[in-house]
């Protein structure tokens, strides 16, 4: 009797056992899932503010976009109205230029008008000549003012900065070779360049044949 009555005892005694190990297990599980259920929040809130911050960048940059856009359409909008104010100033230039350059050639042509006039009324060449050299010398002075100024080429060696060849002549003569003997078309300086090369004839030692 006593022995039934503690193997009675020995098995309740076990099933308390039984039943706190499995509260045990279930706070553990509890505690398991509360602890990825923190992580998880972690994570997640973690991931919010990574969003946010990207957002806010995001709409930064939109911003400065936006920014750099309406800087670029003014800019372009300056550069159109400085070339319009640049080509408008050029075309300007011109005809202030021209308008100049033509008050000083119109009298020239009205004096060759008038020469040609009196040769024809009057059947005197001399006129024609005269009106001629008085042309000229106009126009020369004109040149001057302008800073143009005849290139001397004959009896010079020949420079191929100043001057072009048309054609050689063999000589005896000369001393050196290169020596320009004749000008065919006059070249000019403009200040101190040259605006246009003489086109010249140059001559060549002959060479003497035994």
């Amino acid at each position: 009797m006593d022995k039934e009555i503690n193997n009675k005892l020995d098995n309740n005694q076990d099933d308390k056992e039984l039943n706190i190990n499995s509260d045990d297990n279930l706070i553990d599980e509890q505690n398991l899932k509360d602890k990825e259920h923190k992580h998880k929040s972690k994570e997640l809130k973690k991931l919010e503010e990574q969003i946010k911050e990207l957002t806010e960048k995001y709409e930064k940059l939109c911003v400065e976009k936006e920014e750099w856009y309406n800087s670029f359409l003014r800019k372009a909008a300056d550069f159109d109205n400085y070339r319009k104010r640049i080509t408008k100033e050029i075309e300007n230039l011109k005809y202030t230029a021209n308008k100049e350059l033509l008050l000083k050639i119109i009298p020239i042509f009205d004096n060759f008008k008038r020469a040609i006039d009196s040769t024809e009324k009057f059947n005197d060449y001399k006129v024609l000549i005269d009106g001629l050299k008085i042309t000229y010398s106009e126009l020369n002075k004109i040149f001057e003012d302008l800073g143009l100024k005849p290139i001397e080429c004959v009896g010079k060696i020949y420079d191929p900065n100043l001057h072009e060849v048309i054609s050689f002549e063999e000589r005896d003569d000369i001393e050196n070779d290169n020596i320009i003997i004749e000008e065919i078309e006059r070249g000019y300086y403009l200040g101190d360049s040259v605006l246009k090369h003489s086109k010249v004839k140059v001559a060549k030692k002959k060479n003497k044949q035994n």
